[in-house]
Order: structure tokens, then sequence, then C-alpha cells
């Protein structure tokens, strides 16, 4: 054992004690952290606005300082884009990361010429006391690899993380850009000879240009784990499949290419829908590490066990807050501290962290499992419902239907979105629902690629005019289903098994008709994503369809043949 691996080896089980101690005791623990967030942050501008050094007790914060959304927060951070120091956290803030921007996507508006943002992105304060934080929940994940498999294996060989890019811009004198590229400029000398893909690779832009170097440089590298959004993993293995064809060495699957791999860490986005098609792809066993984490407040949480709840980290910079997710849209909602909760129950999460941000909405939705010690499970988006029609289904009910789908027939399914179909006075009047042109050209071309699967079901194609409500499930698939009803028979029985209002609105078709399944061509969601300037990174395709337009965008690749990596 090298001097290195042995220095890794003590930071890890350190870490590790000290996070399971904290654990024991989360909310006195999370009280202390929020009592060093104060302290350091009272002599700012923040700080005297709110008093902030007066400040006893999570009672008391809640009381004096109200919830702070990105479009309140942004122009007190921003500032430092002007050489401004001390205003919400101690000292100038030089980095600043890029959020995902979903919601922009969902407008289906294309990027803007120009190196600035996109519309929809935002520019979160990153500090160098995040930045340290951020580094001591890399050490904790990797004490939680090597619990979950060999600590060996883990010594030796190359960690692939599959990020954005990492060439950071500048505003002012600061430095924006993807979470990971600031991150990596902050990795340890003695590891970074260890991480993949290189240093000019991950500086790539292009999305499909990295993916055709990280093959042509890793293809048989000794990568021993691998971090990822799972859908452009995906896209990755596919590609690592067609090259291995390619240079005559057989069609795969992954684990040959890669023979110790040994882990796999999901980041962004649920894991569960993947899951077969990864274990198609890499063919052999591997630990699957889910994790939580934001651009506001790092890694958060880290799955201990295989398929258990994730753990929440208490002790590293970041004071949490659970607003009860039926009264988050409330202009001021009851907010909770780690002592409070219950397990069960579903909380919207709110954050103060040491990178300046203050009692700050992130959108997502957790449910306890147990509170001592705290571990949740990632339940969605407070804005992300499909309830056109009163029937109120989550972002999870979406997700674990498509993984009930998949188990159900066999499919393995690349990447989807919902888009609610409302009735047409047309086709009530017809008495039945009208195959759009691009649904006939979409099954077509599906028919030819994805090996004689159908367009749609119910049978007749996917309809744009519909006599009553329904769901049209768009969906590109790696696997198709034999049969595309039974996918959707199985995607409609998940969700009413679990939803009562949607099950009432199904009840004999009454409130509203089966869901229908539009099969789309191989690439589609990745071109599409290319187009709007978000293919690859922390970037996600929105789960439900925010305005017709991006449905017929999608149909509309699909018919001309997808492409993408």
């Amino acid at each position: 054992m090298g001097p290195v691996t042995a220095v890794l080896g003590w930071a890890m089980r350190a870490r590790m004690t000290r996070f399971r101690r904290a654990a024991t005791e989360p909310d006195a623990c999370q009280g202390r952290v929020l009592d060093g967030l104060l302290e350091r942050a009272s002599g700012t501008e923040w700080g005297r606005r709110f008093a902030l050094g007066e400040v006893r007790g999570p009672e008391q914060f809640r009381r004096r300082v109200p919830l702070t959304d990105y479009p309140s927060s942004a122009p007190h951070w921003h500032r430092a884009f002007d050489g401004a120091r001390d205003v919400t956290w101690p000292g100038h803030v030089r980095y600043f990361a890029l959020s995902s921007g979903t919601t922009g996507l969902a407008r289906g508006e294309a990027p803007p010429p120009g190196p600035g943002p996109t519309p929809g992105d935002k520019l979160l304060p990153v500090t160098a006391d995040a930045i340290a934080s951020n580094r001591r929940s890399g050490v904790l994940l990797a004490a939680f690899l090597a619990h979950r498999g060999s600590a060996a294996s883990l010594a030796g060989g190359k960690f692939l993380y599959l990020g954005g890019c990492t060439a950071l811009r500048r505003k002012g004198p600061c430095l924006f850009g993807d979470a990971s590229g600031i991150m990596a400029r902050h990795v340890p000398w003695c590891f970074r000879h260890r991480r993949l893909p290189s240093r000019q690779v991950a500086a790539i832009a292009d999305w499909r240009q990295k993916v055709e170097r990280i093959v042509a440089d890793s293809l048989t590298d000794d990568v021993r784990v691998m971090g990822a959004c799972p859908s452009w993993a995906a896209l990755l293995f596919r590609r690592m499949l067609q090259e291995a064809s390619a240079r005559g060495l057989g069609g795969g699957p992954v684990g040959r290419l890669w023979p110790n791999l040994t882990h796999f860490v999901s980041y962004g986005m649920a894991l569960g829908p993947y899951r077969p098609a990864f274990e198609q792809y890499i063919g052999r066993p591997v630990e699957y590490v889910d994790t939580y984490s934001s651009s506001e407040g790092g890694m958060t949480a880290i799955q201990g066990e295989p398929g258990g709840p994730l753990e929440l980290i208490v002790d590293n910079g970041v004071f949490f807050e659970f607003i009860p997710a039926d009264q988050a849209d409330r202009s001021d909602p009851p907010r909770l501290h780690l002592g409070e909760v219950e397990p069960g129950r579903d909380y919207a999460v709110a954050l103060s962290t040491n990178g300046g941000i203050w009692a700050y909405p992130l959108g997502d939705v957790v449910r306890f499992e147990s509170v001592r010690p705290p571990r949740i499970v990632f339940v969605g988006r407070t804005g992300v419902m499909l309830s056109a029609f009163g029937e109120h289904v989550t972002g999870e009910m979406i997700e674990n239907a498509v993984a009930d789908a998949c188990r159900a027939t066999g499919a393995i399914v690349a990447d989807y979105t919902i888009q609610p179909l409302f009735p047409s006075a047309g086709a009530q009047a017809r008495g039945g629902a009208r195959e759009s042109p691009h649904a006939a050209a979409v099954g077509e071309l599906s028919r030819g690629a994805a090996g004689g699967v159908a367009p749609s079901w119910p049978p007749g194609g996917a309809p744009l005019e519909t006599a009553r409500p329904a769901h049209r499930w768009i969906v590109e698939f790696d696997r198709p289903p034999a049969l595309d009803e039974q996918f959707m028979a199985a995607v409609d029985a998940s969700i009413r098994r679990v939803n009562e209002d949607y099950d009432t609105h199904r009840t004999d078709d009454f409130g509203m008709s089966p869901p229908v399944l539009t099969a789309v061509a191989p690439g589609t969601f990745a071109e599409w994503m290319r187009q709007k300037g978000k293919l690859g990174g922390q970037h996600k395709v929105p789960r439900v369809v925010g305005a017709p337009r991006m449905a017929e965008e999608l149909l509309a690749i699909s018919a001309r043949g997808g492409r993408a990596v």
C-alpha cells in the first residue's frame, strides 16, 4: 500500500466515523451547523440586514429570515461580478455554478448566441467554504464505495466522471460554468492522474465530440468507478459497444471492456428506470450507488445499502429545512428543522449553506424513511406534477411506473416525457381520436429501427385530438416491449395502484382515456437536447411537456431519423 492510498484510507475512516456520530444526533448536529453559518455571516450585509448574530436556534432563524428564491437572491449574489465583498458570505465569491436550467428547456427555448448563460439557467455562488464541503463529501462517498465493495479494488485504477464542460467563463472578476468544472480545479494533485476524462477532453463543450474522445481514449482503460447522470451514461455505453464492434473487440458488454469496473455512481435523476438497460450494457453485477446532490448544496445524501434510502449528510456546512409538500405553494409555509419531521411524510427542501445561500427552496421533494439516522428517498420536484385534469400524478409515480413497466415487459427505456392531451370538439363530434401525420411517420420509422415495434397504443396511432383527456407517453426505447399495450397497461396499473385521483379519472375511462404510447426513433431525445444547447452534463429531459411545441419538435426529429451520439 502506497502512502497516498494509506492517507486516503485514514481520511475515509475518519470521515465515516464523524458522519455516523452525527447521524445519531442529527437535530443537535444541524443546530451546530446553523450556529456556525450564522456566526460566519454575521458581519456581512445579509447578516446585518437580518441581525444574524442575534439569532439563536432554528425557530428564531425561520422567524427572522424568510424563504428566499432565486429571483430574490440573485441580485445580492451577483454583485460579486462587480467586485463586491461580504454580501451574503464573508469575502469575495469567485466562482458561480450554472444550474441545469430544466425550466428553460420545458419552454422549448433555443440557446442564445454567445458565451453567456442560457435562458432558464441560474448562476449560483460557490465559495471556498462550499468547495471544502464538497471535497469532504467526496471523501465520504469514497468511504461508502469501499463499504459497498472492495477497498483494495478502489486503490488502483481510475475514476471516470461524465460531467459537463469543465471550461469556465469569465464574468468580471468571477468565473462561472458547470459545477464539475469548478470542482475539477480543486481535485487534490495526488488523485488527478486517476481521474478520467483528461483535462483536455473534460473541457470539450460539444457533447458528441467529448463522448467520441472518451471512447477513443478510454475504451479499454482500467476504469474502476464511473459517475454520471444515468441518461448520459447510457449514451456513452451505446457508443462504446459500437466502437468495440468496429475495432473487432466483439459487441461488448461494457463489463468486459472495463473488467475492473465495480461501482456506478448515479446523480441528477432516478436510476430505477435505467437500471435494466445498465444491467444489459455492463453485462455483470456492479454496485449501483445513488446520490442526492444539487448545485446549491453539493452532495447532501448517499445511498448506504443496495436499493436502500439515501443517508442525509447533516454535518457538512448545509442547514436543512423541510416544508410539508402539500403546503409548499403557500406564500409563508411552515418550515421544520430535522428534529420536527416525521417518517413517511413528503417535504419540500430548503437550504442554507456556507455558499452564502439562505433559506433557499430547492424545488425538490423528499420523504423520510427514518429520522435517527436521517434517511430519505427522493420523491420528485415540486413543479413536476402531471395534473392537467386533476389527476395529481407526481414525479415519483412517473418514475416508478416506467420501472414497473420495464420489469413487466422486459423493455429498456432510453428516455421519455409525457404530454397531456386535451379533449377537442372535433374529436368528440367524431366520437374518437385522430392520428397526427407526425405519429404515422414516426410509426414507420420506429418499426424499421426498433425491430417491429408498433408506433402507439391503443391501436390506431397516437392522437393529437381526443374525445376525452389522456396522457401521451413519448418514449425512446433501447429495447421495445413485445406488445405496446402490455407496456402501457403496466404504466397505467402502476399509477392507479398508488393514486386515487388518477384511478377515479380512469375508472371505466369516464374521466380519462387510457394512456397513449408514441415510440420515437433512437437518438430523438439526445438530438432535441443538443438543439437546445443542453446535451450532456447535469441537464435533464423534462418529464412533463410544458408546451405542445416540445412534443411537436420531438416527433419532427424522430420522423427525420433521430441522431445524436
